[in-house]
């Protein structure tokens, strides 16, 4: 688990194909997101289950036990609110940023359909790394100005192929086959 988060761990169970570790915040006063003023009255608790980066070649998944307050600024619009996590953990998310960000790696490097989370230890669809690349923000490509080919051959006589650079960013465009 991120170490940002002040979380304290209270139990944890392995199963053959898993790791849960069962933990709960150990933040004595948290601000209201709305008004920002700080509270320190519980009024209850639930869980979340989170996702986390797999250890050991099994999945590593939270049980947060999460805690909702009573905001003390009577005008304040929002009366309870739950605890919100600063880094590594957004509002009403499954899985960790990390995670996700490993996942986006993997789609964006190997493609969704030869999607290696299975040897990675996740579960998840080829959907959703399909909405995990949607998201991904891709710089723009400029056209090249002054841009470089040469070929070779790869088996003279029989099979050639052909590079295209950008010379000024020494970046390769393209390379093609035959």
């Amino acid at each position: 688990m991120p170490s940002e988060l002040d979380l304290e761990l209270l139990d944890y169970e392995l199963y053959p194909d898993r790791i849960d570790l069962h933990v709960i915040s150990t933040a004595a006063n948290i601000c209201c997101p709305v008004c920002g003023e700080l509270s320190h009255k519980i009024h209850s608790c639930y869980h979340r289950i989170i996702h986390d980066l797999p250890a050991g070649g099994r999945r590593v998944q939270l049980q947060l036990q999460v805690r909702k307050y009573f905001c003390k600024n009577t005008d304040c619009p929002r009366k309870i609110f739950t605890e919100r996590f600063v880094t590594g953990l957004a509002s009403y998310a499954r899985r960790f940023e990390r995670l996700n960000q490993a996942l986006m790696g993997i789609g964006l490097e190997s493609g969704v359909i030869l999607l290696p989370a299975h040897s990675f230890s996740v579960k998840i669809s080829a959907s959703t790394v399909l909405r995990f690349i949607k998201k991904c923000n891709i710089p723009a490509i400029s056209s090249p100005k002054i841009i470089g080919v040469d070929d070779w051959a790869f088996k003279k006589g029989r099979k050639y192929g052909t590079i295209i650079v950008d010379l000024e960013k020494h970046q390769v465009i393209d390379l093609l086959p035959d």
